[in-house]
This record gives C-alpha cells, sequence and structure tokens, in this order.
C-alpha cells in the first residue's frame, strides 16, 4: 500500500519587522539665539602665529631658503618634522622681511630649475621601463612637473608664446599700395577700369 502523503508543514507567521533604534548619539541642534563659534559650525579655529625666538626664526629661514634651492615646495619643507613653522607664519615673514622675500624670489627660481633637471631623470626611467603602465605614469609625472614648472617661472617654462610685431599703417589708396609694393621689389602699375 502507498504510504500516506504528509502535508506540508505549516511556516510559522512572519513577524512585523519592527524599526531598530540607533544606539549613537543624538546631535541637538543649537538653539537660535546663540551665536556660532569656530567649534559648533566645523570650521577650523583662525590661525594665530607661531612664536619663534630670533635665532630660531632666522635658522627657519635658512633652511626654508635651502630647501627651495633644492626644489623642495613649502608645503613639504613644513610638513618634514616637528618643531618647523607651519606654512602661513613662513608666509607672513614674507611680508615682514623684504630680504627674506627676496631670497625666497631667487630660491624659488632656482627650484624650478631643479625641477626641470628632473625631467631628464623621468624620460630616462620611462626608457627603462618595462610596462606601459610605468610609462603613463612616468608620463604623468613628466606632465606635473612641465605644469608646476609654468606656474612656478611663466616667463622661462610657460607655454604662452610672446609675439613682438611692427604694425605699419595700412595703405588707403591706390598710390599707397603700389608704393608699399615698391619696397618689397614688387613692380606695380595702376590701370585704369575705364580705358
Amino acid at each position: 500500500m502507498p504510504a500516506p502523503k504528509k502535508a506540508p508543514a505549516k511556516k510559522a507567521p512572519a513577524k512585523k519587522a519592527t524599526p531598530k533604534t540607533s544606539t549613537a548619539l543624538k546631535v541637538k541642534a543649537a538653539p537660535a539665539d546663540k551665536p556660532k563659534t569656530a567649534q559648533s559650525n566645523g570650521d577650523k579655529p583662525k590661525f594665530t602665529r607661531e612664536s619663534f625666538t630670533a635665532d630660531q626664526k632666522a635658522a627657519h629661514k635658512a633652511a626654508v631658503i635651502e630647501a627651495l634651492n633644492n626644489g623642495q615646495s613649502l608645503r613639504s619643507y613644513c610638513d618634514n618634522g616637528q618643531g618647523r613653522p607651519k606654512v602661513p607664519t613662513v608666509i607672513a615673514w614674507l611680508s615682514d622681511d623684504p630680504q627674506f622675500s627676496e631670497q625666497y624670489t631667487r630660491a624659488r627660481e632656482a627650484g624650478a630649475d631643479v625641477l626641470f633637471d628632473d625631467l631628464d631623470d623621468v624620460s630616462d626611467e620611462a626608457v627603462r621601463a618595462v610596462l606601459p603602465v610605468q610609462v603613463q605614469a612616468l608620463r604623468l609625472k613628466a606632465d606635473n612637473i612641465k605644469w608646476k614648472l609654468a606656474r612656478m617661472a611663466p616667463k622661462k617654462y610657460g607655454d604662452k608664446l610672446q609675439v613682438d610685431a611692427k604694425v605699419e599703417e595700412v595703405p588707403k589708396n591706390d598710390s599707397d599700395i603700389v608704393a608699399a609694393l615698391a619696397k618689397f621689389g614688387i613692380v606695380a602699375k595702376l590701370v585704369d577700369p575705364g580705358a
């Protein structure tokens, strides 16, 4: 005799999903009558000038000039060690000390020349590169160096060409045109259209 069919098992009724409560902290909005401070609106606090002794300041200025002469950026110098001034401090020193500002400008120009020399190293690396992706990365590096050079020393390395041209007065009548052509050795005759 065939075995009796079993009735399908009944599934438990699905429970309604209840929203889970978050355990994260809830932030209340600040009352409208309180003015916003640097901490309440998420802005960075204003920069305050760092204090250095005269000897420390002179040493940092000399080190900044040396770093720029070697092609390093101001930001990389300032971010590369404890006890170094922040970028806004050095910028303030530039406005306070004209001699330092002059040295800074010359060091930037010398640093641009160092970066220009680095382009040769990048091209040598590209020649030795094995994979196409390495060549592309080196091309990107070279393009970045060229872009920086065009901004650091636009007169020397910029893309814009300055063209000087001498503009003379445009001839106003036929006899002036014949005279202008004669300057270039071209003989022209006036022809009377009615003849």
